[in-house]
């Protein structure tokens, strides 16, 4: 179906996030709408809608207050409720319809807790023909993505009753994907896409546009380091959010930034006042976190580089996005410990923007990196 405009809705652990596009012969044309909502920590829990009503009213806000007319979207997840399986050797007689009618017979002794209570899709890794059997068959090395019909629908319902129509379903890997790889020469590239959420890092390494490795780990991203610094610093977790950047110093600037206080963090600051202690034990918390995210992506991608049949050659780029991946040094930090270049995705790149748009990028406002699988959604999704 061809659209005049579509939203892509990233439903995040703490953000709703929202990119309207407006589309010319299937191209788009202009990016008239970036927005995005939080939402509590009550919300959404690893992909699962907990509460129905707060998800609802976050909906409406988020269209209501940033004036989006547009009703057609495409939604993506992300969680512990979504299922990724790397199945070689999947048949079928060249007929892709029959292919997804049979997935989840093919798929029933691979998902133990029921295969009926997914709605399964299958991204080809590779394929070849078997001429062994009296017609040619397919047989393909397929990524199967499962995502769980108890998560899906009442996120789907709540959409719906909030006035939208959902044209598609994604899982945020495979929209990220889809951000970062728009040139020719990006698909040269061997990429480690990581995804720093709230609550949630999702890593997915990928060529071609086919992913190669995907892995989603719970417990690392923006809210910990709030809590942390709530906790031990007596702050409400929304007190913490502000100090937390108020400490790292300006929100535009990520790989640049010293952890001292002193030295491009927090300016003009008094040495031994209050605020200047406060925002060094902040700069304390966040290095620390920083460097427990970055040890726990270092050993996933090692876990992937060595036990991937599928993984030929070393990974060329890590590119990052997320609300969370922007604190302070993250960048400088990961590209010195992985010994790999690490940049920020910049996925906007080459549209034209609205005029309010571009001021709040050029501001330190609006940071489209944190939009990125928001925005990969507007070339589908898939289930």
């Amino acid at each position: 179906m061809a659209f005049k405009k579509l939203v892509g809705l990233d439903i995040g652990s703490s953000n709703l996030r929202a990119v309207e596009a407006t589309f010319k012969d299937d191209v788009i044309e202009e990016i008239t709408v970036v927005a995005s909502v939080p939402l509590t920590s009550q919300v959404i829990k690893n992909g699962s809608l907990e509460s129905y009503d707060s998800f609802l009213v976050a909906v409406k806000s988020l269209f209501a207050d940033n004036n989006i007319k547009t009703k057609d979207v495409v939604v993506a997840i992300n969680g512990q409720s979504v299922l990724t399986r790397l199945v070689p050797g999947l048949q079928n007689e060249k007929n892709d319809e029959i292919f997804d009618k049979t997935l989840p017979y093919k798929m029933s002794e691979v998902i133990p807790t029921g295969v009926g209570n997914y709605y399964l899709g299958a991204h080809t890794i590779d394929e070849y023909i078997d001429n062994r059997g009296k017609k040619p068959q397919i047989l393909r090395d397929c990524l199967v993505v499962g995502i769980e019909k108890i998560n899906l629908d009442p996120i789907i319902h709540a959409l719906e009753e909030a006035g939208l129509r959902v044209h598609g379903v994604d899982i945020a890997p495979l929209a990220i994907i889809r951000s970062i790889l728009r040139t020719p020469e990006a698909l040269e590239k061997r990429y480690a896409s990581i995804d720093i959420g709230g609550d949630i890092t999702t890593i997915v390494v990928h060529k071609n546009g086919i992913p190669e490795y995907i892995r989603t780990i719970n417990g690392i991203g923006g809210n910990i380091i709030n809590q942390r610094i709530a906790e031990e610093l007596g702050l409400k977790i929304n007190k913490a959010e502000s100090e937390k950047f108020k400490a790292l110093g300006s929100q535009n600037q990520l790989a640049e930034n010293s952890t001292s206080v002193f030295g491009g963090g927090a300016e003009g600051l008094e040495a031994g006042s209050a605020e200047a202690d406060l925002a060094q034990a902040i700069n304390i918390i966040v290095a620390q976190e920083a460097t427990i995210t970055i040890k726990q992506i270092r050993d996933t991608l090692t876990d992937a580089i060595t036990f991937s049949d599928i993984i030929d050659s070393p990974i060329d780029e890590v590119v990052l996005s997320g609300g969370g991946s922007g604190i302070n040094t993250m960048a400088s930090r990961m590209e010195n410990e992985l010994g790999i270049p690490v940049v920020y995705n910049t996925p906007f790149n080459g549209i034209k923007l609205e005029s309010n748009i571009m001021k709040r990028i050029e501001g330190g406002e609006l940071r489209p990196y944190e939009y990125t699988a928001a925005f990969g959604l507007l070339f589908g999704g898939r289930y």
